[in-house]
């Protein structure tokens, strides 16, 4: 079976769809945090957006381990490989959220958006076959 395939079957899939739940879960989050630390507290968006980013990191960890891949074995190597491709992510999205409001002009709520999709299936993707892979 063709990677493409293995990438349709696991779109199809239980857990692709646990993928999307926590996902969208850490997405609200990551709207709400922003929101509130830039519209009540004051801060600049993009402060804001890494700090709502390194929050929802964590959230999104555990969900991962638990609940999405439902991971058995010792989380030392997988939490490693985890920040790697956080890290990699995290400079991304903030490249893009930055690129879509600064030059753009779009709303950076509306930018956070459009990126956190854009990312999602490669998200996915390596989450599956490189980081949570048993």
């Amino acid at each position: 079976m063709g990677m493409l395939d293995t990438l349709v079957e696991k779109v199809f899939s239980g857990v692709f769809v646990r993928f999307a739940l926590g996902g969208m879960l850490g997405f609200v989050f990551n709207l709400v945090i922003t929101y509130l630390l830039t519209e009540i507290v004051h801060l600049n968006y993009l402060v804001s957006y890494v700090i709502a980013i390194t929050a929802v990191t964590c959230f999104n960890f555990v969900v991962a381990i638990k609940y999405t891949f439902r991971v058995k074995k010792s989380y030392k190597k997988i939490f490693i490989k985890y920040v790697i491709s956080v890290v990699v992510f995290y400079f991304l999205n903030i490249l893009f959220v930055r690129l879509f409001v600064e030059y753009l002009k779009i709303h950076y709520l509306i930018s956070i958006a459009i990126t956190t999709g854009t990312m999602f299936l490669i998200k996915f993707f390596i989450a599956d076959r490189y980081l949570f892979k048993e």
